[in-house]
């Protein structure tokens, strides 16, 4: 079973939403108020196997009851649960992202199942039928549908127990259970042991009630109160012996959530749809990626999941195409395309930042934690802003143009590379991104920025960024200057002069990968503080820090 499109009017805090979901996985991802937890509770809603108490004011968007809400999808179902209804619910037909009135060549018979929320606070659940009025989307059929919700301990203290409709209800098929009840409670009455005290008040009691006219031959004993199911006083405990047992539902948030979801997998097979708010609730990262496979394989091929995570170790188990970006007051946006499957495996927690920043490389990213947390004076993490070492050009402006897609807020700090001059300048356009003019690199902005008397220094900051000699590093520049014999960075400048070393000295940085690491990355960043940013490089670092300065405001 699986949902084509979800269309949702007036509900919580969406006004108008409409999705095309994925077939399999959908995990939506964003901020706190853009609406994620509205989504999956509206698809729960919609396919709820129970039957739905009223409506609360705040289910209405900003509480105009009056207009009413209203949840519709399209629904394909397997064959074999429409076999089993005793009248046909009506199908439509679905194709190229539309619904038809069937017959149509080339289409998918499709449920529109809908909920409606009425100005009297009532909720009815319908499917539209084509050309006529329309039907009841009755509680049995919702059931064999096969939802299954798991958000938090209110869906722990509800699933596991015998609650209508609930899916340890629906897991042991209650067939005989009310009159098992009836008959232990009835039993347990009989043999009550009570304190001889309590024995004395109840016939004071009795006596009280003979003098008044009233039912003298009194009891104290069991029984349920009109309203209130014999069934749902069974829940799962875990324990030892039934005497000594807990309720599984006071266990902890992670075996809850553990619970809830293998319950799920016994009960559905592989085609439920499965709803799932924060599967990391009480999870450690590597329980959080088990609980996210678990999820995958209950959805399974003909099934579907819709979740929400702020977890990391969740986002990198999603399969490519899966994840969705929601923003406030608009739909979800697919995150596809190669570069985003690999961030994904290698950086998750990038897609939860406020402001990702997508570096060049590891250099890039060890030069901005030190030097932009010294510009903006706070570290990046209490800003929002996340670097992402995207290991190239290429996937850098990948991620980029996905991440403004998505209308992720976001920047970029980039080589001037000639190869993708033209990207750049569009992508500099639409993002805070910085690269670099008149050089190639921050290695070229350094060696041709930095005061003649402070060029030996740079061989000093590689030694101590790999833990080695200076003098390693010095070689590597002179191996760089036809004829020269000098062992030191100093005695090449006088000797071969201040141009041909400063070429030499860029050539040896990046060739010989001086930098090429984030620790590396973060000396050079320190040391150019600390002797003061070379003015060239001052001049056109400034604007960006100012430009991040306003987007983060």
């Amino acid at each position: 079973m699986q949902i084509r499109r979800l269309i949702i009017r007036r509900y919580r805090g969406l006004r108008e939403f409409t999705w095309l979901p994925s077939q399999s996985v959908n995990c939506l991802i964003g901020s706190g108020d853009a609406g994620k937890s509205t989504v999956l509770a509206a698809i729960a809603l919609l396919l709820a196997p129970y039957p739905v108490p009223a409506a609360s004011e705040f289910d209405y968007f900003e509480r105009s009851v009056a207009d009413g809400f209203e949840i519709e999808a399209c629904l394909a179902i397997p064959e074999n649960i429409l076999a089993t209804e005793r009248v046909t619910p009506p199908l439509w037909g679905w194709g190229n992202g539309r619904r038809f009135e069937l017959p149509e060549d080339g289409t998918e018979a499709v449920l529109v199942p809908k909920v409606r929320g009425t100005p009297d606070l009532e909720i009815v659940h319908e499917m539209a039928a084509p050309a006529s009025d329309p039907m009841p989307f009755p509680v049995g059929l919702r059931k064999k549908l096969l939802l299954a919700r798991l958000a938090g301990e209110d869906r722990a203290m509800r699933d596991l127990r015998v609650t209508p409709g609930s899916m340890l209800d629906r897991f042991l098929g209650r067939t005989e259970l009310r009159g098992t009840l009836a008959g232990a409670i009835a039993a347990a009455s009989r043999e009550l042991d009570l304190p001889p005290e309590i024995v004395t008040s109840v016939r004071r009691l009795a006596e009280v009630f003979d003098q008044a006219g009233l039912p003298a031959d009194l009891h104290l004993g069991l029984a349920a109160l009109p309203g209130i199911s014999l069934p749902a006083l069974v829940t799962l405990l875990e324990g030892q012996d039934a005497a000594t047992a807990i309720p599984l539902a006071f266990a902890g948030a992670g075996t809850r959530q553990l619970a809830l979801l293998e319950l799920s997998a016994a009960l559905a097979g592989t085609d439920a749809v499965v709803v799932v708010d924060e599967p990391e609730r009480g999870l450690e990262p590597y329980r959080q990626r088990i609980a996210a496979q678990r999820i995958i394989e209950v959805a399974g091929a003909a099934g579907q999941a819709f979740l929400t995570t702020h977890a990391p170790a969740v986002l990198e188990s999603m399969p490519a195409g899966s994840v969705w970006r929601m923003r406030h007051g608009q739909g979800p946006v697919q995150l596809t395309g190669e570069a985003i499957s690999h961030l994904l495996r290698r950086d998750p927690a990038a897609f939860f930042a406020p402001f990702p920043l997508v570096c060049e490389g590891e250099t890039e990213v060890g030069f901005n934690s030190v030097f932009l947390a010294d510009r903006l004076a706070a570290p990046l993490d209490n800003l929002g802003i996340h670097l992402i070492d995207a290991t190239g050009q290429r996937p850098a402006l990948d991620i980029l143009d996905a991440f403004s897609a998505a209308s992720i807020c976001c920047g970029g700090f980039l080589d001037n590379e000639a190869e993708f001059s033209g990207r750049r300048t569009r992508i500099a356009g639409a993002t805070v991104t910085f690269v670099w003019a008149n050089v190639r690199n921050i290695e070229e902005a350094v060696a041709s920025g930095l005061p003649a008397g402070n060029l030996p220094f740079v061989a000093e900051w590689a030694a101590e960024a790999a833990g080695s000699e200076s003098r390693y590093f010095a070689v590597q520049v002179r191996d760089r200057i036809p004829g020269a014999t000098a062992n030191d960075v100093k005695t090449l400048v006088a000797v071969h002069g201040e141009a041909t070393v400063r070429t030499a000295l860029a050539e040896a940085m990046c060739r010989n990968r001086w930098f090429k690491r984030r620790r590396a990355g973060q000396v050079l960043a320190h040391q150019l503080l600390r002797l003061g940013m070379p003015p060239d490089m001052e001049a056109q670092l400034a604007p960006f820090v100012q430009r991040l300065r306003e987007a983060l405001r």
